[in-house]
């Protein structure tokens, strides 16, 4: 959710930030060919004191702490420490870290295939449960916990969501929630060209509506039904307005790697880190940061890097296209996240195909929908269609290019493997996640928190 955890360490030999061309440079030196394309997923969950329901605290021997202790001793990982808190680690390209109220994400290696993320994943999860075995805690996957109050989940001892928590909630009401509340499902592509980055960036922003619905699983909140599908995405808008949302003008046929650089650079900061200290930056655009600097501090290109991973719109540009509207998912459905963006981001066939679903749209359209799908999810319309109409349409045309990819396992199975749960859950019956679980939920469920939590358990 809240990247550059291992990797922004700018100190103040850093190279300073002097011109246009380095804002540019940015996005220009991550240019990948076509044969280097790779897929890198993140994957958030949560973890309950189970049976009672109870928040993990970060101390105390059934805590965040001991778990990341546990998985550096016993699962050979590299612990990054804040003062006495470790709250990250790192392992051959993999990062294991900490969310703002406990959730435990897994930012995956990119690999060629999904087929080497499913190995990690797996690995992943055996790790987190070897370590956690004798705790009497339950790992589970939805877009937000249904079982706890935001007040009652602990915050964690990060010095960044301090300063993001203090800001943030002056900006969005709901800020906070979005912060210890969710948990998302997140895949990361490559792009080879100007051209090739902003039209993924666009097309996969029209597309965004369909995969969040398609994956909505966010309806419960306290125990209770809230009236929403995805509550997740619906929190994001109230979140902070400058850094969230669907930016208006990527749907102009000009858009460029400049109107994103524009568009980055008028949003508020967080911090900088110089000399092991962050130093709170909130008073300022990025734009005035690197023309004015900040008493002694000058702004440096890891400065760019880490103020662009704070800006969090519903498809965000990086290094990489980062498709960020899924809300987090049980193992089954995990992976197929990142294989529908792989088989629509990495065919120019199915990329122009599925863009002929949404190009037509005004922005005000796509607004609403969005909203839409908060609450109704499949069942949202746009237009004359409905949403579950348009996400079997881009269902199979995700398929199709996986099939066409040839990427195959050992067992000679190809990608589509990842589909298939997704096909059958949500595509076959045009219901969401969230949709069939209120079905259970008000009938053989009987509104009993122990059936949700096996519902969703991992």
């Amino acid at each position: 959710m809240f990247f550059y955890e291992v990797i922004y360490v700018p100190e103040n030999n850093a190279p300073l930030l002097e011109s246009n061309s380095q804002l540019l440079e940015y996005f220009t030196k991550s240019y990948k060919p076509e044969s280097e394309w790779k897929v890198g997923p993140e994957y958030e969950k949560f973890v309950i004191g189970y049976p009672g329901f109870k928040p993990l605290e970060y101390e105390g021997q059934v805590g965040i702490r001991s778990l990341f202790k546990g998985l550096e001793n016993e699962f050979k990982w590299t612990p990054e420490y804040e003062d006495d808190n470790v709250i990250a680690l790192t392992r051959n390209g993999e990062s294991v870290s900490l969310e703002p109220g406990g959730q435990v994400e897994l930012s995956g290696k990119a690999f060629k295939t999904i087929h080497e993320s499913l190995d990690e994943v797996n690995r992943h999860i055996e790790e987190l449960k070897a370590v956690s075995q004798d705790w009497k805690v339950a790992w589970f996957g939805m877009g937000m916990n249904p079982f706890l109050s935001n007040d009652e989940i602990p915050w964690m001892p990060k010095k960044r969501y301090k300063i993001m928590k203090n800001y943030l909630i002056k900006q969005g009401h709901l800020s906070h929630k979005m912060m210890k509340q969710t948990a998302t499902i997140q895949a990361n592509l490559d792009y080879k060209s100007e051209e090739d980055a902003i039209k993924k960036l666009r097309i996969a922003t029209g597309l965004n509506s369909i995969v969040t619905a398609m994956f909505a699983n966010s309806p419960i909140y306290q125990g209770r039904e809230t009236g929403f599908m995805t509550e997740r995405s619906y929190i994001w808008k109230y979140t902070d307005p400058e850094r969230c949302g669907i930016i208006k003008d990527l749907f102009s046929p000009n858009y460029c790697f400049q109107d994103y650089i524009n568009f980055a650079m008028n949003v508020h900061m967080f911090l900088i880190k110089r000399n092991g200290q962050m130093i709170d930056m909130t008073s300022m655009t990025f734009k005035e940061f690197m023309h004015k600097g900040y008493g002694s501090y000058k702004a440096t290109t890891e400065d760019w890097g880490y103020h662009l991973s704070t800006v969090f719109p519903e498809v965000r540009l990086l290094r990489y296209i980062e498709l960020r509207g899924a809300d987090a998912q049980d193992l089954d459905l995990y992976l197929a996240i990142p294989a529908i963006w792989k088989g629509i981001l990495y065919n120019e066939d199915a990329l122009n195909a599925s863009w002929e679903l949404v190009k037509k749209l005004d922005y005000e359209q796509r607004v609403k929908w969005h909203e839409d799908i908060s609450r109704e999810a499949m069942k949202a319309k746009v237009g004359k269609y409905q949403t579950k109409d348009l996400a079997k349409e881009l269902f199979n045309i995700s398929w199709d290019s996986l099939k066409q990819q040839k990427n195959l396992n050992k067992k000679g199975q190809d990608e589509t493997i990842y589909l298939e749960a997704l096909q059958e859950k949500v595509i076959k019956t045009g219901k969401s996640p969230a949709e069939t679980l209120m079905e259970k939920w008000v009938s053989v469920y009987d509104r009993n928190l122990d059936k949700l939590l096996k519902h969703y358990i991992i």
